[in-house]
Parts: C-alpha cells; structure tokens; sequence
C-alpha cells in the first residue's frame, strides 16, 4: 500500500504546491538550508561530484502505467567520470516534513524500518511479481519465491551511526531498471539528465534515524556499477543526522 500512495503522493503534492509556496528553491543553498534548519539533516555535496541543474524530477521503477511504484528527487548529481548519477531526495521518505516534536526511545526489538515495504515493492515491481495493492493477482504471488536478501542488505546500530549518524539504513539493488523512468515534476525541464538508458543499473539507500527517512538513489553505467561500493561511501559522513534536533 505504501509505495501505492507515495507516487500518488508526489503527484498531489506538487501539484498543490505552487513554487512560491515549496519550501525551498531550486538552488544548492536553499536545498541544503532546508533539509538541515527544517529537518535537522545536514548534507554535504562531495567534490567528485556535480549538480546537474536539475530540480523536482519523479522516477517510476517500471514504464508501466499499472506500476505506480516510484520516487521524487529534489536535486540530481553526475560524479566527474559520468559512470553515476546521484538523485538527492524531494522531501523526506513518504513525502512529509512531519517529524515527532520529541525524541523517542523505542525497544531495539520493536524497532521497524520503514521503508521496507518501499525496498521490497520496488524490486517485486521490476520483477512482475506486484504492481500496486488493489491488483487482483498480488494474492497468486504471495507464494512465488522471492528472496529479498538477495538484491537488499539492512544494516543496524554502529555502522549506521558511523555513516550518517542513524538508526539504520539499507541498500538494495532494482533489477530491470532498463524499464524505469525519469518524468519532470512542476513543469520541470529534464533536458540536462542524461538518458537513463545509459544507466542500467539502480542502487536504493534509505537512511533512517527516529521517524526521519532520507532516500538517495544511484544510478550506473555498466562500468560504474563494478564500483558501486565506492560511489555510496561517497556520502559517508555527508548525510548526517541531528540527535537534538527538535522542529519548530
């Protein structure tokens, strides 16, 4: 259900936001400001990476208008040998800036990661195995064999807070991204990203630190993704969660 209404969400919400009323604007700075004084999440562009000018892209995982299955990207970045795309999130995962007005503590084993649904609808998508929650053959598929360890990793504790400061994160790979795609969001120009074709490979990283969600995507080309590991650790340290932050 989840990854149902979070395309459908993209499409409402920036279609209710006016320009003037986003909370940030189309530049670096404004992007950066908010995402920290807003959400308490400071991120920090690495130097072998560029922007590409371009702002409020959407990506559905497959072409398919019977897939809804998708993501928003705030800001999009090529690294200097053009062998990674980067897309920096919209908003936080879900598309909501609500965040709790207090830090809470929650028991390590009730503890849920929360785009987990997003991991596993993104890749059962590509796979033809889901394609939204009221679909009638999604009761068929439950008994298809599908091993989500295989394309997805979910790392806890230390490792997280040594990276972005977080609870948890995962990286999982989507197959198939040759039947993805890129649309523009606001009336956004998507003449500046290079073709996605060039990049048939797509790495997911969400990040969770209490009820916050980031959500990065990578996207490569054949030669890039041999490498994949030393793109993502790129933004070690870079994406850094605020333990005392507290909204307004």
């Amino acid at each position: 259900m989840k990854s149902f209404v979070f395309i459908v969400t993209i499409l409402l919400a920036i279609n209710l936001y006016a320009q003037k009323n986003w909370p940030y604007k189309n530049n670096l700075y404004s992007y950066k400001t908010y995402f920290k004084d807003s959400l308490g999440i400071n991120i920090i562009i690495p130097k072998k990476i560029k922007s590409l000018d371009v702002y409020k892209v959407g990506f559905k995982v497959s072409k398919d208008s019977k897939k809804p299955t998708g993501s928003a990207f705030g800001t999009i970045f090529l690294s200097k040998d053009k062998n990674c795309m980067i897309a920096f999130p919209l908003l936080l995962f879900g598309f909501t800036s609500k965040i709790p007005k207090e830090n809470k503590t929650t028991a390590i084993n009730t503890f849920s990661f929360r785009p987990k649904n997003q991991v596993i609808n993104e890749i059962k998508t590509v796979l033809d195995i889901y394609y939204h929650p009221f679909w009638s053959k999604n009761d068929n598929n439950k008994n298809v064999s599908f091993d989500l360890y295989k394309y997805a990793d979910f790392i806890f504790g230390r490792q997280a807070r040594e990276k972005y400061n977080a609870d948890a994160y995962s990286i999982s790979d989507i197959p198939n991204i040759d039947k993805s795609e890129f649309f523009g969001l606001q009336g956004q120009s998507l003449q500046k990203l290079p073709q996605i074709d060039k990049y048939p490979h797509c790495t997911s990283l969400f990040i969770q630190r209490d009820e916050r969600v980031l959500e990065v995507k990578f996207f490569f080309t054949e030669k890039g993704f041999k490498k994949k590991e030393k793109y993502i650790k790129m933004l070690d340290k870079q994406i850094w969660f605020d333990e005392n932050f507290k909204p307004d």
